[in-house]
């Protein structure tokens, strides 16, 4: 999909299952690295495509997530206070919540490892034959959604032609 304001386009989760859908392939996962430190853990999954015919590999793909990134580093909350954090200085939005640094990381495996595995699924559905030039094509070759700036010519008559002169009596 396109995103707007976002440089580049997506193949989005469920767009990625259509295509093994289509490729008849089913995804297996292979946990490659699964690091756990003081200040944040990261996963490097692995997906292999398997054909559903004869059970040989189709395509291949990488997936990585970890608490450094922004969404799963930091969570929102009233009141900063409650989690011992000062409120001086910190990212406040609209609706009034604070960025605070996300103090349960581990609660987090989970959904990382989730994550990880969606990301390696779209990046192998992408290796398969043809599939990364047909989205491309089909993100690039598609007619501009904006809509055109209007023209300063003058009106012409109703209907949009142009005006016949009839002879008398045609």
């Amino acid at each position: 999909g396109i995103i707007p304001g976002v440089a580049r386009d997506f193949l989005w989760d469920s767009g990625a299952q259509k295509i093994m859908a289509a490729f008849n392939c089913y995804p297996r996962y292979t946990m490659l690295k699964s690091e756990e430190t003081p200040t944040g853990i990261s996963i490097t999954m692995e997906c292999s495509l398997i054909s559903r015919q004869n059970r040989s590999v189709v395509g291949t793909g990488v997936g990585a997530c970890s608490t450094r990134e922004t969404k799963y580093k930091y969570r929102w909350v009233v009141n900063p206070d409650d989690w011992g954090v000062p409120t001086k200085g910190l990212k406040r939005r609209q609706d009034g919540k604070y960025q605070v640094p996300n103090p349960e990381l581990g609660d987090l495996v989970n959904t990382m490892v989730k994550m990880a595995a969606k990301r390696a699924d779209i990046d192998a559905v992408q290796s398969l034959p043809g599939v990364a030039a047909a989205l491309h094509k089909l993100f690039h070759g598609l007619p501009s959604t904006k809509p055109k700036p209007a023209s300063h010519k003058e009106p012409g008559p109703p209907g949009g032609g142009s005006q016949a002169t009839l002879a008398p009596g045609a």
